[in-house]
């Protein structure tokens, strides 16, 4: 049922290149599941991140809440977009056309909140236009739905309902440290 008489979703976008992104979505959602414990009620879509870095909000998300968690390409890092051969970007593509293709199917009914963590990155790929994004978020069966990645997209910026932009002043990876487990992700 949804929590107020608005016909579409409230759209909130967490984007820039700071480091926050993914836990303040997981921290939002985390916040709505203290409210209403039903895990049938969320949904996280996971686009662009490395299996070998699963971050640790996902992995909380999943074995303790058991709310479900769809990865769409997994294999390719969204900072790495520009070094992809063009093999490797021919599958990412693929794998994001078929995940569009779908996404009526795969998100067919109502939730309180979907996180759609790097989707912001992955219109980098050109396999959908922002215009397309939002005529489907104004359609998705949610309430609120967050979009998070390091591109600020205008269009959707102009959409939202909440925006929220990461930036560091002063972060280790600037000195060629990697990104910590636990820490970074």
């Amino acid at each position: 049922m949804r929590s107020s008489n608005r016909k579409t979703p409230y759209l909130h976008m967490y984007y820039g290149e700071g480091r926050g992104k993914t836990s303040t979505a997981a921290g939002s959602l985390i916040r709505s599941w203290g409210h209403y414990p039903f895990a049938d009620d969320y949904l996280w879509v996971q686009f662009l991140k490395q299996s070998s870095q699963s971050s640790g909000e996902t992995n909380f998300i999943k074995e303790h809440l058991s709310i479900p968690v769809m990865s769409v390409n997994p294999a390719v890092d969204c900072e790495a977009y520009h070094t992809l051969t063009t093999h490797t970007r021919k599958k990412v593509e693929k794998q994001l056309k078929d995940f569009w293709k779908e996404r009526r199917r795969i998100i067919s009914r109502h939730y309180r909140l979907v996180v759609l963590d790097e989707i912001l990155d992955v219109l980098k790929f050109d396999v959908f236009s922002a215009k397309d994004l939002i005529a489907w978020l104004k359609q998705l069966p949610a309430d609120d739905v967050i979009l998070t990645g390091h591109a600020c997209i205008p269009a959707l910026y102009r959409e939202a309902d909440y925006v929220t932009e990461f930036m560091y002043h002063r972060h280790p990876w600037g000195k060629e440290v990697p990104p910590r487990k636990g820490v970074e992700y």
